[in-house]
């Protein structure tokens, strides 16, 4: 019997996701007035830089990286038949629950259906390719602060803010991301974009 050696493959692992980057000015700026009378309310948070706002629609997790091809066939699958679209901004809330935030977000109002439709479609191109990822349901949100400890007087911001309208934007194209992540916070690059019909 001759002992079997067994290759040690390196394998090179990423945290992927699938989004629509906020890149609208008007949007930003009134997310950013926002942010900012959130950091005056005495609360431990953290903000997200408007660079890093985005709304997810699928979170996929640690893959290794000659994965990508593969996930860049299934969101192409995914979201094709979709057609350029518009979603209005609207409102603020927190997760889990107001007695108890942890994630500060605005919400999606119109365009938020075919959001969601386009959300399914890629989370099912990428299920068939093998990538299970994040299963809980989808609710279009951009989150924009995330509470670390006391969380001040968020709470009252929030319902202040629940039918604010931070603007409207055209979505364009989804993007295939990867999340550093760093002490300072994560680091967004994109890795492919696909731009709607």
């Amino acid at each position: 019997m001759h002992p079997i050696f067994s290759d040690v493959v390196e394998v090179s692992l990423m945290r992927v996701f699938i989004a629509v980057d906020i890149d609208e000015g008007e949007i930003i700026e009134n997310i950013l007035m926002f942010e900012e009378k959130l950091k005056k309310s005495n609360a431990k948070l953290k903000l997200v830089e408007k660079e890093n706002l985005h709304v997810t629609l699928k979170f996929i997790g640690e893959v290794d990286e000659k994965e990508t091809d593969l996930i860049f066939d299934a969101v192409e699958r995914g979201s094709k038949g979709f057609t350029k679209f518009e979603i209005e901004v609207v409102g603020a809330g927190v997760f889990p629950s107001l007695s108890r935030p942890r994630v500060v977000w605005v919400g999606i109002k119109g365009g938020a259906d075919i959001l969601s439709r386009l959300a399914a479609s890629i989370s099912r191109s990428l299920e068939q390719a093998g990538f299970r990822g994040d299963s809980k349901p989808f609710k279009p949100h951009i989150t924009v602060a995330r509470i670390k400890g006391y969380s001040g007087k968020i709470s009252y911001l929030v319902k202040e803010f629940s039918d604010h309208i931070f603007g409207k934007m055209l979505v364009k194209d989804v993007r295939v991301k990867r999340s550093k992540l760093t002490p300072q916070g994560p680091i967004y690059t994109t890795l492919k974009s696909f731009e709607l019909e």
